[in-house]
């Protein structure tokens, strides 16, 4: 029991520390000020309103990496309970410090689309809005091989 313990918190923070890493990767080199300024441009703000919003953008931009570990422990604690749930209802016995554990591995798996998106925009294709960063789908490998998809490798 101990060693389970012991074992979620390291993976508990991997995984916050990588999503920060991708969030901060993704803000500062795939969101650049240009694609946030044309974005607020098409929206018919005025140069002035564009300033002071991205002035308060990147003022306040830390306490989305502050609120990281607080979504991600509220998540996977509901996310266990949950299935805990349907568990103790089916009779089985498992701790909740099992199934916790299980929730956090698999939350992994949603690293990969963001690391994929982040290969893609930084490395292959700078983004020419953001829409087209918000447009790059989760499943990104099935959208490459679309034909007429932007993205298409076909």
């Amino acid at each position: 029991m101990k060693d389970t313990k012991n074992s979620i918190f390291p993976l508990y923070v991997l995984l916050v520390l990588l999503t920060g890493l991708f969030g901060y990767i993704s803000q500062n080199f795939i969101l650049s000020e240009g694609l946030w300024i044309d974005q607020y441009e098409n929206m018919g703000l005025k140069k002035g309103e564009i300033h002071s919003l991205l002035t308060f953008q990147d003022k306040w931009s830390w306490i989305t990496f502050l609120l990281i570990p607080l979504v991600y422990l509220a998540k996977l604690t509901g996310l266990a309970m949950w299935i805990l749930c349907g568990v103790i209802i089916y009779g089985h016995n498992v701790s909740f410090s099992a199934l916790f554990r299980k929730v956090l591995e698999i939350e992994f798996t949603w690293l990969a689309p963001q690391l994929l998106s982040i290969i893609w925009f930084v490395f292959i294709e700078s983004p020419s809005s953001i829409n087209q960063v918000e447009s790059f789908g989760y499943f990104s490998v099935i959208d490459l091989m679309k034909p007429g998809s932007p993205y298409g490798i076909h």
